[in-house]
């Protein structure tokens, strides 16, 4: 098997984990033990699965003009990738007036990237960047950027092993401009199967360094970092199901080339195999969520468990927020969590629901759990990204599934969606 049929293959940790979540039997779920509060639900394009896109799975970004961007990993000009999927991949815009337009369809070629899985970021001057988890040189993903008159270029293609290999997550940037990302395989780790992945940089003169190498029990980071004000940087892994399942690492500005286990995920109630990106508090608290784990008794998967939310506090102490039932509440989140300015904490859960599609939650204060949307297939289905914010407290996102039937009688394609209060 070539390099592409390796990165569908391996093409995320979490895949797996998905896997699991979509053979689940769909069916009325028990009756709500959730309070669900009415909300405008609004779709804001739904993908044809042609030149505008296909499936998307990572969050949306803002800019100052209120714009929102996004990636899919399949779809765009391309009918066959090369690489086994229906497209590589496209940047996409919406604007304020929920109209969408492809800001660049990526081809798979040495010189471009293809199946862009995760979010992008927003440069100061508007400049989009992101990675592609397959494409370029070697085959084994890229690390791109987009102008605001819409040229794209590759700030760095990934071969040799030792180098990374398969970026699944987005990117952050300092004050000075320096992108940190991860890479969920390479590096110089030899205690997994295709290395254990690694953190690397991107200095503003193009300069790429490797900072951490990953091995066993922390491996596979395969989510976007966080960083503090302090330039710390804060990331999961989601390990293999070997001795644990799952970490959240550290790495300090002033040890940047070393990761300290903040917390192991071991499974059972505490949780275990976070996937999506963290979020980080004034004080320093770090929140996220897993994927299994919490109450074992949850129906939908077979005794795994079907995720947590939890709070991380700066000396590595974990406390559970809520362990989804898989039952009206919700079950198997994976993206990250966004907080307003009263605390409360804001996601989605790729399933469960009334109607087993998943949900759109909020976790308040006191660790109420308040169901904001059900997905009913026609709307959207399996949200896997999290949510983005506006300044009045609109939260959009994105579902994998749902939608356009048209794109495919079976499942759909996917939409953008907003949700207001």
């Amino acid at each position: 098997m070539g390099d592409g049929g390796l990165a569908i293959e391996r093409i995320s940790r979490a895949g797996s984990v998905a896997a699991v979540a979509l053979v689940v039997v769909l069916g009325v779920l028990c009756l709500p033990d959730a309070p669900l509060y009415a909300q405008t639900f609004t779709v804001l394009h739904e993908f044809t699965g042609g030149t505008d896109g296909q499936n998307p799975q990572a969050a949306l970004v803002r800019d100052g003009s209120g714009n929102l961007y996004g990636t899919t990993p399949f779809g765009g000009t391309s009918d066959y990738c090369g690489y086994g999927g229906p497209g590589c991949g496209v940047v996409f815009k919406i604007d304020a007036g929920g109209h969408e337009t492809i800001v660049h369809a990526f081809t798979g070629a040495p010189n471009d990237g293809a199946y862009p899985y995760d979010s992008l970021l927003v440069g100061g001057d508007g400049t989009l960047y992101g990675t592609t988890a397959a494409g370029g040189e070697a085959g084994t993903g890229t690390v791109f950027k987009i102008t605001p008159s819409g040229g794209e270029s590759i700030l760095h293609s990934f071969g040799a092993l030792d180098y990374g290999t398969y970026p699944l997550g987005g990117l952050v940037m300092d004050a000075e401009g320096v992108i940190y990302g991860t890479t969920e395989e390479g590096g110089v780790g030899t205690s997994c199967w295709g290395a254990c992945g690694t953190v690397f940089r991107i200095d503003a003169d193009g300069t790429y360094t490797v900072l951490v190498n990953f091995e066993a029990p922390s491996e596979y980071p395969g989510a976007t970092l966080t960083m503090d004000p302090e330039g710390d940087l804060y990331g999961s892994t989601s390990g293999n199901g070997g001795c644990c399942l799952g970490t959240i690492f550290r790495v300090a500005k002033d040890a940047i080339s070393t990761a300290t286990t903040m917390h192991t995920f071991m499974g059972g109630a505490a949780g275990s195999t976070p996937i999506g990106s963290l979020l980080q508090d004034t004080q320093g608290r770090v929140y996220g969520a897993t994927t299994a784990g919490g109450d074992l008794n949850c129906p939908l998967t077979e005794g795994d468990g079907c995720g947590v939310l939890y709070e991380l506090s700066p000396k590595g102490g974990l406390m559970v927020l809520h362990a989804f039932a898989g039952q009206a509440d919700g079950a198997i989140p994976f993206g990250g969590l966004v907080r307003d300015k009263s605390g409360n904490l804001f996601g989605t859960t790729s399933r469960g629901g009334t109607a087993n599609f998943g949900t759109v939650f909020k976790l308040d204060r006191r660790h109420k759990m308040i169901l904001l949307h059900n997905f009913e297939n026609t709307d959207g289905a399996l949200p896997y990204s999290g949510l983005v914010e506006d300044p009045e407290g609109n939260l959009y996102g994105t579902t994998y599934w749902g939608g356009n039937f048209d794109c495919n009688s079976q499942t759909g394609c996917g939409v953008v969606f907003k949700l207001a209060p």
